[in-house]
């Protein structure tokens, strides 16, 4: 394990050019995301995002180059690759530890970005919003007149029919195209928000759903060498899966991401955003491949593991990915009505 200052890993990030301060940033780290990266570039700008400061860890796709010929893009590289585990010696963060990933989504807005609202998003993370608030910067106002500090948002699955889906690797250019490719979700409510508490969940994500049809359990590590096919049989729960993230904070010194997805202040009961999060796409079996070869990833990518599990039961089996509760996805307004999106009463743009 590396230690070192909070300062020190946020300045080893060499930026093609340095972040400034604008009306409205996003920050990402990434790695070999150029499958996503022109729709999501293009999805964010219009709504609203004036600068994107993205941390690129060796990417070898196009990423790097891609990144630095946009002009309103901000990204660096750092040595210390995201699978690298780091200790912050600072005492104001209270011995903050694990894979360096995470922690940059800490310590690099906490150095570039203090004073400044921030979307935090994954290449394959499509923030959605309703029509009363069409921008991330209405929803930053209505944030400051209520003084939130932060939102949270369903981080939805989205998904295409069938598994024939997953073989078109060509780049979709707008979210538009994702959405057309990939269209369908769970309408089923799993976020509920508690004043003064983290979110709860309340209900199966997609993936949850998918990893108990195909049989798929969180065995533990000491009976990994086990197949599958007798491991599904154990009374071991399905593994669990992203469902929910808190995407704008407002970083003012005092309010920060914790984890991937998780702000340590918590967010209000009030309003609920969604993000589409493009789970399963053309590029899903060779990110697993390489999230399962690089193992940098929380417990050394064993969600990816899982997934490639999943879509080989399926194969198998001959399933698709609909259920019961799945819908094409139209407008907000249908996430409003399932319970996956919430508004506070009263307020508009």
């Amino acid at each position: 394990m590396i230690e070192m200052a909070a300062s020190e890993l946020a300045l080893s990030v060499k930026f093609n050019r340095p972040p400034r301060n604008v009306p409205f940033t996003l920050f990402a780290v990434m790695r070999n995301e150029m499958y996503f990266l022109p729709a999501f570039l293009a999805h964010y700008r219009a709504l609203g995002v004036a600068q994107f400061v993205i941390v690129d860890d060796a990417s070898d796709d196009g990423t790097g180059d891609y990144l630095a010929s946009q002009p309103d893009c901000c990204s660096g590289i750092t040595p210390v690759r995201f699978g690298t585990r780091v200790r912050i010696t600072d005492p104001s963060h209270d011995g903050l530890a694990g894979r360096a990933g995470p922690i940059l989504k800490r310590v690099v807005p906490d150095h570039y970005l203090m004073g400044q609202p921030v979307l935090i998003a994954d290449a394959d993370e499509f923030l959605l919003l309703p029509a009363e608030f069409p921008t991330v910067p209405d929803v930053v106002a209505l944030m400051r007149r209520r003084g939130w500090k932060s939102v949270a948002a369903s981080l939805i699955d989205f998904y295409p029919e069938s598994l024939a889906g997953l073989e078109d690797a060509t780049v979709p250019a707008t979210a538009a195209e994702l959405f057309r490719r990939f269209g369908y979700f769970d309408a089923v409510p799993f976020v509920t928000l508690r004043e003064g508490q983290q979110p709860r969940r309340t209900g199966p994500t997609a993936s949850e759903r998918l990893f108990r049809l195909c049989g798929i359990r969180q065995v533990p590590s000491s009976l990994g060498v086990l197949p599958q096919s007798f491991t599904s049989w154990l009374p071991f729960k399905p593994p669990g899966a992203a469902w929910y993230k808190t995407p704008i904070i407002d970083y003012d010194g005092r309010t920060f991401m914790v984890a991937s997805h998780d702000a340590n202040v918590p967010p209000p009961p009030d309003m609920l955003l969604a993000m589409a999060h493009f789970k399963f796409n053309g590029a899903t079996w060779q990110r697993i491949k390489s999230a399962i070869a690089l193992k940098s990833h929380a417990r050394g990518g064993q969600k990816y593991e899982h997934y490639e599990q999943m879509l080989q039961a399926m194969e198998r089996h001959k399933l698709g990915f609909l259920g019961a509760a799945s819908r094409r996805y139209a407008d907000p307004r249908q996430l409003v009505d399932c319970g996956l999106m919430k508004l506070p009463s009263g307020e508009r743009a």
